[in-house]
């Protein structure tokens, strides 16, 4: 079936000195329970989501503007915006085009930062306009940015089931080329190496390798093909700093 396989698993690398640890599954249930509690008139939640979301976001911010300064009120001010939409629209049909859950909470907070912070609609791409915001997050963040899905479990406080579930849907509504899941080891790095700089060791690695490894090269082919039928006709020069923004961070 078309879209059944998403991101990859296997690989990676020992954990960076310093690096913040993922976040555990009690940590994303919680984050699941308060948009509940929200949506059920809690105002407490309200506080409580932005106190967690608030240290990513605001490193996200940071990164993106290459410094701290107002970083944390663009991270403040994106957060809020997901607070006041599930506040405003408890069903999410109008925002989200489907009910409440992390991944979504954490795509329109997302949604707003980005746009503060670079003007740039990342999850408005055309061939998403009807699709779920959720599912359209996924499918920028892990098929253009380069972020694995586990990694965008961590950035929205979500479950990777849940993040998967809204990929593959999105993969099926879209009709986009099939990747299956890989066995090489490697692959997790390879799938990156769009959004890694150039003459970075990392992406230097990953072309050394694409050019031993057949199933890579089958892969990346196919990959390549996703992203050109989501990026249709649209200049993409830059993109991929999400993914490069949060990688430098949480990469281990």
């Amino acid at each position: 079936m078309v879209g059944r396989s998403i991101t990859p698993t296997g690989g990676g690398r020992p954990p960076r000195r310093g690096a913040r640890p993922r976040r555990s599954p009690a940590s994303t249930e919680h984050a699941g329970s308060l948009i509940r509690a929200l949506i059920g008139g809690d105002m407490l939640a309200s506080r409580k989501l932005r106190r967690l979301y608030a240290d990513d976001f605001t490193a996200l911010a940071a990164s993106l503007r290459a410094r701290r300064i107002g970083a944390e009120a663009y991270a403040a001010s994106a957060i809020l915006t997901a607070t006041s939409a599930v506040e405003h629209d408890p069903r999410g049909e109008r925002t989200v085009g489907a009910r409440w859950d992390a991944t979504a909470f954490g795509a329109v907070a997302l949604r707003a930062l980005l746009r503060d912070v670079d003007h740039r609609p990342l999850f408005d791409l055309p061939i998403l306009r009807h699709v779920p915001l959720a599912q359209a997050a996924t499918l920028v963040l892990i098929d253009i940015e380069g972020v694995e899905a586990a990694e965008v479990g961590v950035m929205f406080k979500a479950p990777t089931t849940e993040v998967h579930e809204h990929h593959v849907t999105g993969n099926e509504a879209l009709g986009l080329p099939e990747i299956e899941v890989a066995r090489c080891p490697v692959w997790n790095m390879v799938a990156r190496i769009e959004s890694l700089p150039v003459e970075n060791d990392d992406r230097l690695s990953a072309e050394e390798h694409l050019e031993r490894c057949a199933e890579c090269r089958v892969q990346h082919v196919v990959r390549r093909r996703r992203v050109e039928a989501l990026t249709k006709d649209l200049d993409v020069t830059g993109w991929g700093d999400v993914g490069r923004a949060w990688t430098r961070r949480h990469r281990y």
